[in-house]
């Protein structure tokens, strides 16, 4: 039986530092951890890629790289493939924050030495890395808090998650195929002059 992740995987988008429980998929119960959304290789991408019914989820227990090893083979076989990581602006640095800002910046250093890597397969390798975006983490903050966050962004305003995966799914299009090894700040302009 072939190997799954080597014949049939075009676009691998890697989510990381979620805190506390989040759902991993449906009929799934609530873990903690790290996700990684995979699109099967039925149809090559087009510009409904966005389509909650082509995605299938795996929450891998392994360091972040581990993903990457299984999946980029068969895409490298195929000449064609997409792995989007997502750090966060706290890679950039924050006090008190040491251990989050490197493991942030360590996801980017992946991402840019993958893509140099695997460009000349046809596969791209790009970085998404989110302000403050509207989760479950961020529900829970106090608003006055909210409001100091908000302060800070040029914007005026938390981002909407979609807002975040409309990134993912443009960078996992046709229309993305000339982009690898760039890191997007999805931060409404927090990080303009940094």
């Amino acid at each position: 039986m072939a190997n799954p992740w080597r014949s049939g995987l075009l676009v691998a988008v890697r989510f990381l530092g979620l805190a506390g429980p989040a759902p991993a998929a449906e009929d799934r119960p609530r873990q903690g951890g790290e996700l990684l959304f995979i699109m099967p290789a039925a149809d090559p991408p087009s510009s409904d890629a966005h389509r909650e019914d082509t995605f299938a989820v795996i929450q891998p227990a392994a360091p972040h790289y581990l993903p990457a090893q299984a999946v980029l083979p068969g895409m490298r076989e195929r000449g064609w493939g997409r792995v989007i990581t997502t750090s966060s602006i706290g890679s950039l640095g924050n006090i008190g924050q040491a251990n989050y800002a490197a493991s942030k910046a360590g996801v980017i250093g992946l991402t840019k030495t993958l893509a140099l890597e695997y460009a000349k397969y046809g596969v791209t390798v790009n970085c998404i890395a989110p302000g403050a975006t509207m989760t479950s983490m961020l529900a829970g903050v106090p608003d006055k808090i909210k409001e100091q966050i908000i302060a800070k962004i040029p914007v005026g305003r938390i981002a909407d998650p979609s807002e975040i995966a409309a990134v993912h799914c443009f960078l996992a299009s046709d229309e993305a195929a000339f982009i690898t090894g760039q890191v997007l700040f999805v931060d409404g302009g927090m990080t303009v002059g940094i």
